[in-house]
């Protein structure tokens, strides 16, 4: 037997081989003898990945037992580990298999969350819970349910009811709303995290008394007063000083807009000190940049500079510094004063409910582990495992480190082997507690003395040559440009942790990936938008024709996965995909979506339906609900939208006989358990008829059932229960399906597809709009303990004494991004697709987004044969960047694509209701000015060649609505007077032939549309109806409208005129 280290670290790269390494290590310990296995554990971080380890470990062993390939590596290192002949090996394979399969349940691979909740469940007389408790996942909810519960008590709770009026005053003086419920639910989930669980002793200490934190109020308050009255006084005395030497602001450089006016901005109550920009800051060397060069009155402000004004204007940054503290504390501190109330109300909650928060097992565990032996604890859970192996170390939080180690410790002590996997590059859910740090540096730290060998994976197994090339090159480069961006932007030394993330990036190719003879096919495409295109809609025009490209090169519609940073956005790709196979029916492809972040059980006629339907049962009296369902079930069965259907109290023909039907069954269906009343609306409804959506009334009969495993069967529960979960809810498709994967780059971890596109490289590096909070220490008292309180993240942080924390939240921030791009792009096989928005390059040279970075990257130019030189692939004209060819997929093309049906499909609102658009858009129901009279008319004359047209077209209006019976009266009068005039009249009295809104095209695409040409038997005349006043301008456009149509005609004259429709002015241009 071959004795091997008892830690060993894999760092192992995307696509390096991960799942066979750990499978082969757990081979290697559970072929040890038939039921080793029982003290093996192996901890993933999704249950897809557990699912996948057990089948893989399942699959080996059952290859083993057929026969051992000596050519194998994985055989290869069993036999050399145990010292056995193949057929030794084979056997005893066997045995473990037989043995495995035979006591599952000690087949110990799972979710790191499972097995901590394992070890609770032991403990739960030792921790206060009671033995049948649940686990809460749905934090949201309970927060929700926990301020719920804080409002009830404001009329009881004397110290509650003013801190709450006085949290209230503060928000309607900062101009916000005094409805403080969302402040105090959005700070008060920071509780579930972990990055509050591990200052939250020293939080509760400091709410535990009001009176401390009254005093830290009142401090906070006091010293943000001190600066603006401090303020004040600099303003005052910078108006004397200006007065005595008989200056006004305006003397100084810049004029008007001169620096000097910041003077007169001291003391603002919101903001006492005005903000310098960079050049401004430069003033504070000496007096020489104060006045232009050609000032007279250049001595009097050298003078007022030396006699306090420079003095004045260096007190700025200092105050500016304070403020920024003081006034990120107070930012949330009505909030954060709430924290004591909150967490006393959640803890009632959750021994009342007998509930366990998800966010809590890892808090437990710890307290666990922390105060008892290894032995004992496995002793209480009835296992003892003696060898650990742990997956996706780079997302382990350091509460979960801290359970895990003094298991580990133990193990080691005892010289058993243990196995950490991870990869700092795929660190992206440090939002959910994930510490990068711990495979960087700590565990090596905590346990390198028991002896470790650490391993680098560095050959890629996943993708094609180009693919591996181009991201070797795109990491490489793109981690240390953005690490000297941030050293010389932010003005920070200490920023080389993303490049020591990414020190490793260069990988290998397979050499089975070479012998494939392809190499793959890498395009980036930049989009250029105007004011009027928006990004988000280019996308989604322009995916349908990506995907019909990759269907012509012979992929499949399952071989493509959509990458997302967002839900929201997968929700939009699925609808356009949708929407456009809706419109082009027939043209041989096809666009099956499959997301469970984008196919909402809310976005289903039938589901919308039911739940009308339900609440009908449940309230008789509600007729919105009773609109609803039968708005809804009219979209079902394809009945004609009109104005019966919308009408109170009427309905279509077709739907009369089934509302005696419903109304007459209400009784025995209030009657009926939750999921039978589900079934006979089902029924009655005529819902398993084949009217399509089958998918998501599956879904909607899971969501039931989920409800009443866990809750009363009550229909009101389930309707309350709905409005809060319902809307998370999303269709579940098999696997096997042929469509394309929308997927967020979370979901996508660990998973691999031949062709990503990721339409949306856009994000920001370090998004401080969201309002993330942080917690930080302020010390305010040297009698007192330091208050840990929650501060916004925003960039006056860097500017304050709390800088230190601003700047390694921005460092992880962009250390998140630029991992998160790397998980993205490293899971293509073949082809790699992305679109990005094309932004020009800052005057300051900031990178804000993902976009900035990636157009920087594509000026690289390397030496050398190690990394690709993108400026050959990058073309500025149409600024796509393509590399790699595509390959024949031929074998592809000829495979027979069987036809299946889309059972997941939903019908968009707007295929059933289309909206009427009217002209006249008015604020009242009045015409209420010329001007909006005259651009009435001029849309009506579009449409009208005679009076009579005109007459028509305006009584048209009226019957859609658009105007009243009054104003229809005052535009027909008016109308009429325009038609005293001779030339008015003639262009409406059919004398002549009447072209209006004709387009005439010019070279080159262009052209041009004048309002009405109208041809009579020895003149053509032009016309332009204008609104507001007479302006130069238009007679150059009519007259050009002249030239063109004389162009076209020339053997006739042509006379232009432009018609003022507000005064009736008519001028003859030419």
């Amino acid at each position: 037997m071959v004795t091997e280290t008892p830690l060993q670290i894999y760092k192992s790269s995307a696509g390096s081989g991960k799942t066979y390494t750990l499978t082969t290590a757990y081979l290697k310990l559970a072929l040890e003898s038939p039921m080793a296995f029982r003290r093996i554990l192996a901890v993933t971080f999704t249950n897809k990945a557990t699912q996948e380890m057990k089948d893989r470990i399942i699959d080996e062993l059952k290859r083993l037992k057929k026969g051992v390939d000596v050519s194998e590596t994985m055989d290869k290192e069993l036999l050399e580990k145990w010292q056995l002949s193949p057929e030794e090996l084979s056997a005893r394979a066997g045995e473990v298999l037989s043995a495995i399969l035979h006591d599952f349940g000690s087949f110990s691979v799972s979710t790191i969350d499972s097995f901590f909740q394992k070890v609770i469940r032991a403990f739960a007389r030792e921790i206060d819970l009671q033995a049948k408790f649940d686990v809460e996942l749905d934090l949201d909810s309970v927060m929700a349910r926990t301020v719920d519960r804080l409002m009830l008590r404001v009329a009881d709770d004397p110290g509650l009811h003013k801190w709450m009026v006085e949290f209230s005053i503060s928000k309607i003086t900062e101009g916000k709303s005094w409805d403080i419920r969302k402040s105090v639910e959005d700070l008060g989930k920071k509780i579930f995290l972990e990055d509050f669980k591990m200052v939250q002793k020293e939080v509760n200490d400091f709410l535990e008394n009001p009176e401390t934190f009254q005093a830290f109020k009142d401090f906070i308050f006091e010293q943000k007063q001190l600066i603006i009255n401090k303020a004040l006084e600099l303003k005052s005395s910078a108006q004397s000083i200006r007065s005595n030497y008989g200056l006004a602001w305006e003397d100084f450089s810049g004029g008007s807009r001169s620096f000097s006016k910041k003077f007169d901005q001291l003391g603002d109550k919101n903001s006492p000190i005005p903000t310098l920009t960079s050049l401004q800051e430069k003033l504070l060397l000496g007096p020489e940049g104060w006045y232009t060069k050609t000032s007279k009155v250049k001595t009097a402000i050298e003078m007022a500079y030396h006699d306090g004004l420079g003095d004045i204007l260096r007190e700025f940054g200092p105050l500016t510094k304070q403020w920024n503290t003081l006034d990120a504390i107070s930012k949330n501190l009505y909030t954060f004063g709430l924290f004591g109330y909150l967490l006393r109300e959640l803890k009632e909650l959750k021994e009342e409910e007998n509930m366990l928060l998800i966010s809590e097992t890892n808090d437990f565990l710890k307290s666990i582990t922390s105060d008892n032996d290894a032995p004992f604890i496995y002793e209480k859970v009835g296992n003892r495992f003696q060898h650990y192996l742990l997956d996706e170390f780079q997302d382990t939080s350091g509460f979960q480190w801290a359970s895990f180690r003094p298991l580990l410790l133990n193990t080691l002590s005892m010289g058993k082997s243990n196995l950490v996997v991870g990869d700092v590059k795929q660190s992206i859910y440090r939002w959910r507690g994930g510490e990068m740090r711990l495979l960087m540096e700590q565990v090596e730290g905590d346990l390198g003395h028991f002896g470790l060998n650490v391993k680098k994976l560095d050959t890629n197994f996943r993708s094609l040559p180009n693919i591996v090339a181009f991201n070797n090159t795109l990491f490489s480069k793109l981690s240390q440009y953005l690490s000297s961006h941030l050293k010389s932007t932010l003005g920070d030394p200490s920023m080389e942790m993303i490049e020591i993330a990414y020190a490793d990036i260069l990988q290998k190719v397979a050499s089975r990936q070479k012998a494939k003879g392809i190499n793959g096919k890498v395009k980036f495409s930049f989009i250029e938008t105007d004011k009027e295109t928006k990004y988000d809609d280019e996308v989604l025009r322009l995916l349908p024709q990506q995907v019909e490209g990759l269907l012509d090169q012979g992929y499949q519609l399952k071989d493509i996965a959509i990458l997302v940073r967002k839900n929201g956005q997968a929700a939009k790709i699925a609808e356009a995909f949708m929407a456009y196979a809706e419109d082009n029916k027939g043209n041989n492809y096809r666009y099956d979506v499959l997301s469970d972040e984008a196919l909402y059980l809310t976005k289903s006629t039938v589901v919308k339906c039911l739940l009308a339907a339900l609440r009908i049962v449940n309230d008789v009296e509600d007729t919105l609900a009773e609109k609803t369902f039968w708005i809804q079930l009219a979209r079902i069965r394809n009945i004609s939208f009109d104005h019966v259907l919308f009408k109170a109290d009427s309905l279509p023909e077709e739907l009369i006989g089934l509302k005696e039907k419903l109304y007459k069954q209400l009784p025995t269906f209030r009657k009926l358990p939750l999921m039978d009343l589900l079934e006979a609306m089902i029924d009655l409804i005529g819902l398993n008829e084949g009217i399509g959506e089958l998918a998501y009334l599956s879904g909607f009969k899971e969501a039931v059932f989920d409800f009443i495993a866990k809750n009363r069967a009550d229909l009101g529960g389930f309707l309350n229960w709905w409005e809060q979960q319902g809307y998370k809810r999303t269709v579940k498709i098999p696997e096997e399906f042929d469509a394309i994967r929308i997927q967020t780059i979370h979901k996508s971890k660990g998973l691999q597809y031949k062709v990503v596109l990721l339409p949306y490289l856009d994000w920001k590096l370090f998004d401080t709009g969201k309002e993330n909070i942080i917690w930080a220490k302020y010390d305010w008292d040297e009698n007192l303990p330091p208050a840990i309180i929650p501060l916004t993240l925003r960039p006056q942080l860097l500017d304050s004494s709390f800088s230190a924390v601003y700047l390694e939240e921005n460092l992880l921030h962009h250390l998140d991004s630029l991992n998160m791009l790397y998980v993205g792009f490293t899971r293509a096989e073949e082809v790699l697709l992305g679109m990005v928005p094309y932004n020009k390059p800052r005057k300051d040279n900031k990178l804000t987004t993902v976009a900035d970075l990636m157009r920087e990257i594509m000026g690289f130019n390397a030496h050398g044969d190690e990394l690709l030189n993108f400026q050959t692939y990058y073309n500025h004209e149409k600024l796509e960047f393509d590399f790699g060819d595509w390959h024949k997929n031929e074998t592809k093309k000829t495979e027979p694509q069987a036809t299946q049906s889309m059972v997941w499909k939903y019908r968009p609102w707007e295929t059933s209701l289309q909206v009427k658009q009217v002209f006249g858009e008015f604020e009242t129901s009045e015409i209420a000015s010329k001007r909006e009279f005259g651009v009435l008319v001029h849309r009506i004359i579009e449409k009208s060649q005679t009076k009579m047209d005109f007459l028509l077209e305006l009584q048209s209006m009226f019957f859609d609505g658009a105007v009243t019976e009054e104003e229809r009266k005052s535009l027909e009068v008016q109308f009429e007077k325009l038609c005293q005039q001779s030339s008015f009249n003639s262009w409406f009295d059919g004398s002549g032939q009447v072209l209006t809104e004709q387009g005439i095209f010019l070279p080159g695409g262009e052209f041009k549309r004048p309002d009405r040409i109208i041809y009579y038997a020895d003149r053509i005349e032009v016309i332009d109806f204008k609104t507001g006043e007479e302006r130069e301008p238009h007679k150059k456009q009519v007259t050009d409208y002249v030239a063109l149509v004389k162009s076209i005609e020339k053997e006739r004259g042509v006379q232009g005129f432009i018609c003022y429709l507000e005064s009736g002015s008519i001028v003859k241009v030419i």
